[in-house]
C-alpha cells in the first residue's frame, strides 16, 4: 500500500459499506449445474438456500443448446452468497444486521478477504476430487457498496453535497428544491478497470432523494507469480482511494473516524 494511503483511508467506526463482492474469473471448466448441485449437497450446512441463475458474461454471447447456469448459494442469516459458474467464483457479503468485518483480518478475526479464498480453495478441493482441473485465475473483481442515508448521514439535499461534493456540482445558486443524479466513471489502467457509479436513491421517480449510493469497483488481470491475495490487496486500496475521494474529508467525523487504518 502507499504510505500516503493512510491520509486517505482513515478507518470509520460505522461505515457505510452495505456489500462487498469479491470475485474470481478463471478458465471454463466442465462445472454444468448438475455438478454444482453436487457442490451445494457438500455445503448445505452453511449455504441452506440455493436456486440457478443464467451465467455472468462479459458481453453478448451466442450459445447453441443449453446456456450455461449460475449456482446462488445463501447462508441462513443472507449475510453470505456464494456465486458459483463454470469460469466464476464470486464471495458477496451484505449488511445484514451485522456489522462489516473488514475487508484485511485484523485482531485474529477474518477479514472478508481470508473468507472468500478460503471458499475458493475449497472449490478447488471439491474440482480435484471430481477430477477437474484446478480453477486458474485470470483476474479478479472487487466490488464495495456504500449507501449515504438521509436522517443518519445527512439532513436535505444541500447537506447532501456538503457530505460528497460531486452530488451537488450543479446545484442551484439559490436552493435547489429537488435533485436526481446518476454519474458513472470509468478508469483504464493495465488491462484493467475501475468503474465508480454514484446514484440517488429515491422511493419513485422524481420523490425526494433518499440516499446515495456509491458503487465502486475495480476488475485487475492476475499477472504471471502474483497471488491472489496481493492482487486483491491492491484492488482494496483502489477502491478506497476511489471512495474517499468522493467524499469531503471535513465531514467524515459523520461515520466515526479511528486512528488505526486499513
Amino acid at each position: 500500500m502507499n504510505p500516503e494511503d493512510s491520509a486517505i483511508f482513515p478507518a470509520l467506526e460505522r461505515p457505510p459499506v452495505v456489500e462487498v463482492v469479491c470475485g474470481i474469473v478463471f478458465e471454463p471448466l466442465p462445472l454444468d449445474g448438475i455438478v454444482l448441485g453436487v457442490y451445494w449437497d457438500q455445503r448445505q450446512a452453511d449455504f441452506p438456500e440455493r436456486h440457478l441463475q443464467p451465467a455472468f458474461a462479459d458481453g453478448p454471447e451466442f450459445i447453441l443448446g443449453n446456456p450455461p447456469l449460475r449456482a446462488v448459494m445463501t447462508s441462513s442469516d443472507n449475510v453470505r452468497v456464494l456465486q458459483i459458474q463454470h469460469d466464476r467464483f464470486y464471495m458477496n457479503w451484505r449488511a445484514v444486521g451485522e456489522a462489516y468485518p473488514r475487508f484485511s483480518t485484523r485482531g485474529g478475526r477474518p477479514g472478508l478477504l481470508s473468507q472468500a479464498l478460503t471458499e475458493f480453495r475449497l472449490l478447488e478441493g471439491f474440482c480435484a476430487k471430481r477430477g477437474f482441473p484446478t480453477p486458474k485465475p485470470l483476474r479478479i473483481e472487487l466490488t464495495k457498496i456504500d449507501v449515504i442515508e438521509s436522517q443518519k448521514h445527512w439532513e436535505g439535499i444541500d447537506d447532501l453535497a456538503r457530505v460528497v461534493p460531486i452530488t451537488g456540482t450543479f446545484r442551484h445558486a439559490d436552493h435547489a428544491k429537488g435533485r436526481d443524479f446518476g454519474l458513472r466513471f470509468v478508469e483504464h489502467d493495465d488491462g484493467g478497470n475501475l468503474i465508480v457509479a454514484v446514484n440517488s436513491v429515491v422511493e419513485q421517480p422524481g420523490g425526494e432523494v433518499r440516499a446515495a449510493r456509491i458503487e465502486t469497483r475495480a476488475i485487475m488481470p492476475l499477472p504471471e507469480g502474483v497471488q491472489l491475495e496481493a492482487l486483491f490487496t491492491k484492488a482494496n486500496a483502489i477502491v478506497n482511494r476511489a471512495f474517499f475521494k468522493l467524499l469531503n474529508r471535513d465531514e467524515l467525523r459523520r461515520f466515526g473516524v479511528q486512528e488505526s487504518l486499513k
